[in-house]
């Protein structure tokens, strides 16, 4: 069943396979080609849904030199969000894009604000794309 059993100076340790998906971040041709050769999810920073639909074929070619497809690889984002933005419209182009989990960042000094914004995110737009 996978799992091995190693004796180390009279120790028994049992060591359990364990499989972690990589993800590779960077939005530039070398991290593309990291992703196709090493990763299971690409990680851009930071682009637009307009950017990301423009960067995809990049990805599919760096795919498609290492013999595999988009369906190998998952995609998530980091986006920096503004406080007062209503974040649904750009989530829905992104969800058609493929994009399966998103990292967003309140970078905010003002606490309150960040609470707020925070709060607002959970209660009224991640619940609609659960």
């Amino acid at each position: 069943d996978g799992i091995r059993d190693k004796l180390v100076t009279g120790v028994q340790t049992c060591a359990l396979p364990i499989s972690l998906p990589v993800f590779v971040g960077g939005n530039g041709r070398p991290a593309l080609r990291r992703v196709a050769r090493f990763a299971q999810g690409w990680h851009p920073l930071g682009m637009s849904p307009d950017k990301l639909t423009a960067r995809l074929p990049a990805l599919e070619a760096e795919l498609a030199a290492v013999g595999r497809s988009r369906a190998d690889c998952e995609l998530s984002l980091r986006w920096d969000i503004r406080a007062d933005a209503d974040p649904r419209p750009q989530l829905e182009r992104y969800a058609a894009l493929g994009v399966e989990e998103i990292v967003w960042s309140l970078g905010t000094p003002d606490l309150d604000q960040f609470r707020r914004t925070f709060e607002r995110l959970a209660t009224e737009v991640v619940p609609a794309f659960r």
